[in-house]
């Protein structure tokens, strides 16, 4: 916290337990009171972000065992976690699904007094006094009873859609959003695609439009009148989509290793949930998903059964067509980890990878390690495919063995790298292509010298 923030703080403090007025700041300007509302939405979103402090490792003592942020105490002390981005708990968006809680919501306090509020935050259910100062938790309930917005309602509850014009809001996007989110709303790594964030999400989505992203520059546009904020929801919406191919090959090179694909490093030491005793390359290996559940994704059940990779942890195929966030919620969960380490927008591909992604190896690999496809047919494509890099041999990258010892030695590993590439390296994915044409080209492949 700066020296700042500390003295703005002391003073309100101070204001707060009667200190003399020439201490008071003057009444609040109309703007002033839509900037302490829009700043209450970021803390409603994520306090400890929007205040730059050290979240509760503990869940908070009010959230239900068994809700989906049970195992994660950070996550459980934000107040959209029981309240929802529509405000209303459970009686609306949260009132089924993962994010149940069983909790109600706050419209009920839309218009009361902000000190009705304040007392709320600070009593023993919610104990938000021990962990925010006053000026912080009178924002809160200036927008817990100023600024849930009416729009919430526009949102059709089973499509999730607007149905407003999105044109008038076109030059607002395209002038105050387009500098950093693109023109197409897919230019940030840390958040995903705005088109399906507002499509998926369009609660969460115009929460934000209105109070701006909790602990970031986003601009608040909760000055602009209800049509065109309205509009710029619909204007989000109509944003393309991610390509899906797209998303699951990259989901595919992050659960290889996300350390290479994003130049990222992981945490120091051996991951938290890696068996003592089991044989990872390094440290920094037993935080790729791989090293757990195999390059065929069966884990303990699969090639990782036996030898040096072995952890007896099992595999990801259970999660096979799952719904993304509910991958998500398990993979920043307290055994993964990766919340922080991975960006939503790495998160989100990681997802659909082991959602969309993952496919049945057995259909290519047979129980000796041999690929079921023609050699002889699909040699021309990997003569004008893969030998570009790999040498007509496949003996040209000195950074590995030769291909032909690889794709013996660890065919599910080939296969993997084939229809997704390579981490952090430029290898074309294949997966678009036939799944014939894939086994031919890695059966030939096979065929290839295993030794330098």
């Amino acid at each position: 916290m700066t020296a700042w923030k500390r003295i703005v703080r002391t003073i309100a403090i101070a204001v707060a337990c009667g200190a003399p007025l020439w201490l008071a700041a003057p009444p609040a300007t109309a703007g002033e009171t839509l900037s302490a509302v829009a700043r209450g939405g970021r803390l409603y979103d994520n306090w400890w972000r929007e205040l730059d402090e050290r979240p509760p490792a503990d869940r908070h003592i009010s959230y239900p065992l068994g809700s989906a942020a049970a195992n994660d105490g950070p996550r459980s002390w934000r107040c959209v976690e029981c309240h929802g981005w529509d405000y209303r708990g459970v009686a609306g968006q949260y009132g089924k699904g993962e994010r149940y809680t069983g909790i109600k919501g706050i419209t009920a306090l839309a218009g009361a007094e902000p000190a009705k509020v304040t007392a709320i935050l600070r009593d023993s259910h919610h104990g938000y006094g021990e962990v925010m100062d006053p000026q912080d938790l009178t924002d809160l309930a200036m927008f817990v009873t100023r600024g849930q917005s009416p729009l919430m309602a526009r949102i059709d509850q089973n499509t999730g859609k607007v149905a407003t014009d999105p044109k008038p809001a076109a030059p607002v996007y395209l002038t105050v959003c387009a500098s950093c989110h693109g023109v197409d709303g897919q230019a940030m790594a840390n958040i995903p695609p705005l088109g399906d964030l507002a499509r998926s999400d369009p609660w969460l989505t115009l929460h934000s439009i209105l109070n701006g992203h909790a602990g970031g520059s986003m601009p608040s546009l909760r000055a602009l009148d209800d049509s065109m904020v309205l509009s710029t929801l619909a204007f989000l919406q109509s944003l393309p989509e991610t390509s899906q191919i797209t998303s699951v090959t990259r989901g595919g090179r992050l659960y290889g290793n996300w350390q290479r694909e994003t130049g990222r490093a992981a945490p120091q030491g051996t991951h938290p949930a890696y068996p003592t005793g089991s044989a990872a390359a390094d440290e920094r290996a037993t935080w790729n998903c791989r090293e757990c559940h195999g390059w065929d994704y069966l884990g303990k059940d699969g090639a990782f059964a036996s030898g040096r990779h072995q952890t007896g942890i099992k595999g990801v195929r259970a999660m096979a067509n799952a719904e993304p966030a509910k991958i998500i919620a398990v993979l920043t969960n307290k055994a993964h980890r990766y919340d922080g380490l991975l960006t939503p927008r790495d998160l989100s591909d990681l997802a659909n990878f082991v959602a969309k992604g993952q496919v049945e190896m057995a259909k290519f690999i047979d129980r000796t390690g041999k690929i079921a496809g023609d050699a002889t047919a699909f040699e021309g494509h990997f003569q004008t495919m893969c030998a570009t890099c790999h040498g007509k041999d496949g003996k040209r990258v000195r950074t590995m063995p030769p291909l032909g010892r690889v794709v013996n030695e660890q065919p599910e590993r080939a296969l993997h790298s084939v229809l997704n590439g390579h981490p952090g390296e430029f290898m074309p994915p294949l997966r678009a292509f036939p799944d014939a044409m894939i086994a031919g080209i890695l059966a030939y492949a096979q065929g290839l010298p295993t030794k330098k």
